[in-house]
């Protein structure tokens, strides 16, 4: 599994941050692909912390899709942002 930066509103207020993540999950089987992309999906649903930050919001773009790559594996990705309070160091 990989997580990926893709951007994101950026900081909404001194408090607030919204970034965007991409999830891609590999696997020689395409439903065990799947499969572990639908389990990460499930964890996020449910986060309330990223580190020591709040989270305030989970929002999907779009349920997980076979992308395929050179690698030759079966790749499911998704795309999902999280709004979250920045602590102050």
């Amino acid at each position: 599994m990989r997580v990926l930066l893709a951007g994101g509103t950026g900081q909404i207020n001194p408090a607030l941050e919204e970034v965007a993540v991409t999830l891609e999950s590999w696997d020689d089987d395409e439903h065990q692909a799947f499969v572990h992309a639908e389990q990460a999906r499930a964890a996020l649903r449910g986060i309330h912390l990223v580190g020591d930050n709040p989270v305030y919001r989970y929002r999907e773009w779009g349920p997980p899709v076979d992308l395929p790559d050179e690698s030759g594996q079966w790749r499911y990705t998704f795309t999902f942002s999280i709004r979250l309070r920045i602590q102050a160091a």
